[in-house]
């Protein structure tokens, strides 16, 4: 869809009426309503966050009404190919339980991406749903190395982690911002002390 960015733009900006202009031209294609479609889902994490506004389930309705099954694209979704779930088993490996339980971490190599030719993208919906159910953990890590001397830190807790917060406190990290400037073993040398 050549118009996404814009109308990603669009919705950020809550202009939700414009986006229905562009949906209802007859260039607009049932692709184009899927792609769409699975935007707005992973925008409002399955419609259930706060910028889950009337506008925007109205676009989203007006979206399955005219163009696609909404069954249909939420299994297409969650879909994953054999090499990403190659991937996975790899990731699983490298599961590591830190400072007597306190925290669990994945490490996700740069060889190891390459290896499946894959971007680190999509991997904290797994993470989530695999360590989630790891009782005493309060809170996991997944770590990406990102190049030489930089890394991508997610830290994921199951509650209020004061822990968690040091360690985001120690690489001064935000829940927006993931990049630290060291490489990934220096990163778990620090943490694992």
């Amino acid at each position: 869809m050549t118009k996404l960015p814009e109308i990603i733009k669009l919705i950020k900006e809550n202009q939700i009426n414009i986006v229905q202009n562009i949906i209802n031209d007859d260039s607009f294609s049932p692709e184009d309503a899927e792609e769409l479609f699975i935007l707005l889902y992973n925008y409002t994490n399955s419609f259930k966050n706060y910028n889950t506004t009337p506008e925007i389930l109205i676009l989203a309705w007006n979206i399955l009404e005219r163009w696609i099954s909404h069954d249909k694209i939420i299994v297409a979704k969650n879909k994953r190919s054999i090499e990403e779930m190659k991937m996975y088993a790899e990731i699983i490996k490298t599961l590591k339980i830190y400072k007597n339980w306190l925290f669990a971490g994945f490490i996700v190599t740069q060889e190891l991406l390459n290896k499946y030719n894959l971007k680190a993208r999509n991997i904290n919906w797994f993470i989530f749903n695999l360590l989630s159910i790891i009782a005493w953990i309060k809170f996991w890590i997944l770590l990406i190395e990102n190049g030489e001397n930089e890394s991508l830190l997610y830290i994921i807790p199951k509650y209020k982690s004061e822990e968690a917060e040091k360690i985001r406190n120690l690489f001064w990290i935000t829940y927006e911002n993931k990049v630290v400037n060291k490489n990934y073993k220096e990163i778990l040398e620090t943490i694992s002390k």
